[in-house]
């Protein structure tokens, strides 16, 4: 009896003396975090900056970072990068032409770039034909350049004569005609306003014209204020937040709104799975979108926005039975204003229940594409598709 005691005494001490696992779930931080997708604490930027995040990027700080297609250029950056610098997009690069590198400005890239005065004339190229912009009569193939303007011999005899509103300026052949002088329509002003009793005005930040180098209608440029969000702008000088992104005035910040779904339509690369795509956007986890097989490296959804948006993330939900757990291991996203796919804006992004796809700053784009890059050995299922602004 003794001994029997002994043994359980032993028993007890054992059990007491082993650790168990901790099975109870931490706790979720409270108050501002470095990877909850907004500015807040002391952060000087999304998720960047302060006293406790890593530093937000800069576009003077000889690091490539942030958007930045290069070191300090293309992206948000104001600089454009120089022929052989890595780009995105053709509004990364000087010459506006992008193919993996930025390539030099030529005479036969359907692109006003490098010297040229108007598309793939003047300057260092051929000569341009009558009506198009020019700085010298050199530019020009009849020699002739009239307030900026390639026109024929007959707009400098001094007589209202052809096709001319004014002395030798309107018309189709002349030179657009100054403050003042006679119109016949709103071409024949170099401000584009003709006014009922036939003269033309003089630009104004107020006409509801395009014209005084403004990016947009009565914004921008040299003359306006800058433009709101939005707009359409040239270098950043052109936009109240001083961020222009794929010719786009964008906010700084994000307001985390969800942007309507009522355009979007959804397809893939699963094109014998393409019913029931609207269940992506509507509202409801329990419906799903399914690839219908295994997924795949390479496997993609696309997702036409029906028009132009801005927007800083975007979410992929699949939490309704029994499609929960199939989402990748891994995706990569881009975006995209004409519906093709160069470089991916975000890589290696870890696939959940709930994928945040989060960009360094705004995106500017009507198509999306999210390509599977780890697969898992189930469908891709989506449940809904949010997209931020």
């Amino acid at each position: 009896m003794v001994q029997s005691r002994v043994w359980c005494a032993v028993a007890l001490f054992c059990f007491a003396a082993c650790s168990f696992p901790d099975y109870r779930v931490p706790e979720a931080p409270s108050g501002p975090t470095c990877v909850d997708g907004m500015r807040n604490g002391d952060e000087s930027g999304v998720d960047c900056g302060g006293s406790s995040c890593t530093p937000c990027p800069r576009c003077d700080d000889d690091l490539q970072n942030g958007d930045e297609s290069d070191v300090d250029c293309g992206g948000t950056c104001g600089a454009r990068c120089a022929t052989d610098r890595r780009c995105r997009e053709d509004a990364d690069c000087g010459s506006l032409v992008c193919d993996r590198v930025c390539q030099p400005s030529s005479c036969q890239d359907e692109v006003r770039n490098g010297a040229e005065t108007s598309v793939d004339c003047g300057g260092s190229c051929p000569g341009c034909v009558n009506g198009s912009a020019c700085r010298l009569d050199t530019d020009c193939i009849d020699r002739r350049c009239q307030g900026q303007v390639c026109v024929s011999a007959g707009c400098t005899d001094g007589v209202v004569n052809g096709k001319e509103s004014d002395e030798d300026c309107g018309g189709a052949d002349c030179a657009p005609c100054a403050a003042d002088q006679r119109c016949e329509r709103s071409d024949d002003c170099d401000s584009h306003v003709c006014s009922s009793a036939g003269l033309c005005l003089a630009a104004s930040c107020s006409d509801s014209t395009l014209n005084q180098g403004e990016s947009d209608l009565d914004c921008g440029g040299s003359f306006c204020t800058a433009c709101d969000i939005g707009q359409a702008c040239e270098t950043a000088l052109d936009c109240a937040s001083e961020l222009c992104r794929n010719g786009t005035c964008v906010p700084e910040q994000p307001s985390g709104q969800p942007l309507s779904s009522a355009q979007w339509k959804l397809s893939s690369s699963e094109v014998d799975t393409q019913s029931g795509t609207e269940s992506a956007f509507d509202g409801l986890d329990g419906s799903a979108w399914t690839s219908g097989k295994a997924q795949y490296s390479g496997m993609y959804v696309d997702v036409d926005l029906g028009k132009t948006e801005i927007f800083f993330r975007a979410l992929l939900k699949v939490t309704g039975s029994p499609y929960g757990d199939d989402f990748p291991g891994s995706i990569d996203v881009y975006v995209s204003n004409d519906g093709t796919f160069g470089t991916p804006t975000l890589t290696g992004l870890r696939g959940d229940q709930w994928t945040w796809c989060t960009f360094s700053g705004a995106q500017v784009g009507r198509y999306l594409r999210f390509v599977i890059t780890q697969p898992k050995p189930l469908s891709w299922s989506i449940g809904e598709i949010q997209l931020l602004n």
